[in-house]
């Protein structure tokens, strides 16, 4: 009955970070200076849908926000939320765990709370970005028959991110970038399978 036509899962995690406080040291003038402080949060809930034997389609809805403080007066903030179109593929290993290898596109959209300065004066910037990512190293642990522990490992992903004034006509800074992360970026969500 485990990952059947017309099943659903629901998921969601919860994650939250604090780094920086280290003094640096620059090699190019010797100069010490502390890391940025930076604080990172985000939730991120899910729905998906058995449409075939072991093969769901979801949707995820996101919110992050991001706070750095530099030490320097420019101390960028900003929130983002994202809609996440998502394909699961699972399957028992075990009683009690899955492998549940899914394919994710990542659409986020905000604003920050830092200031440029442009031809037309100070402009507010804006967010937009786009990440497609596979993460073929997710495993669920069932605790129960209904609730499950995810545990994810690496992704390959490709990430496009831009940042613009107000005004379109502005300029803006754009950044893609390619990557396979296997040692970091390890995550743990809940999964209530129905």
């Amino acid at each position: 009955t485990f990952a059947q036509q017309g099943k659903m899962f629901f998921g969601g995690d919860l994650n939250f970070s604090l780094n920086g406080g280290e003094t640096q040291t620059h090699i190019i003038n010797n100069h010490k200076t502390d890391a940025p402080d930076i604080t990172n949060f985000g939730i991120d809930v899910s729905g998906n849908y058995f449409v075939t034997n072991n093969l769901a389609i979801g949707l995820g809805l996101g919110y992050t926000y991001y706070k750095c403080d530099n030490n320097s007066g420019y101390d960028p903030n900003y929130g983002v939320f994202s809609v996440v179109p998502q394909l699961h593929y699972v399957t028992r290993l075990t009683d009690r765990i899955s492998w549940t290898p899914g394919l994710y596109l990542a659409f986020g959209f905000g604003s920050a709370d830092d200031y440029y300065v442009t031809n037309n004066g100070e402009q507010k910037s804006n967010y937009f970005g786009f990440r497609g990512e596979i993460r073929p190293l997710s495993f669920d642990f069932h605790a129960t028959r209904n609730i499950a522990i995810n545990f994810t490992a690496g992704s390959l992903y490709y990430n496009m991110t831009k940042w613009s004034g107000d005004n379109e006509s502005d300029n803006y800074v754009s950044d893609h970038t390619f990557g396979l992360s296997l040692n970091n970026g390890f995550t743990f969500g809940f999964r209530y399978y129905l």
